[in-house]
């Protein structure tokens, strides 16, 4: 059954956000969200985060992995943070990744 009349703490999601940005502001240009509900007509926050250029996470996190496992690992850092922040609300966080060369391709509004 869906949550009705959930207030969102905007200030906890201001705080959560910057949170992010601190730890992680070498590798993240910057972070938005949006209030609503999800696919299930549950209350959700849904992030966007804006990862700056790839390379330079490889460089930053390097591994004998896959390259794509540097950045997989930055994903789920910034996942685990946020989820950490929003431990004891009634939203669900959900979390989007696009790199800054994708914007500039893509143009998306609500990334901006």
């Amino acid at each position: 059954m869906p949550v009705t009349g959930v207030k969102y703490d905007h200030e906890l999601l201001k705080r959560a956000v910057d949170s992010v940005m601190s730890e992680y502001a070498a590798d993240v240009e910057r972070v938005r969200y949006s209030t609503g509900n999800d696919w299930a007509d549950e209350p959700a926050v849904f992030f966007r985060v804006l990862l700056k250029d790839p390379d330079r996470v490889f460089e930053r996190f390097s591994s004998s992995e896959p390259r794509k496992k540097p950045l997989m690992d930055l994903c789920l850092r910034v996942i685990e943070k946020l989820d950490a922040e929003l431990h004891e609300e009634p939203y669900f966080p959900y979390v989007e990744f696009r790199t800054v060369a994708e914007q500039d391709r893509l143009r998306s509004p609500e990334w901006n």
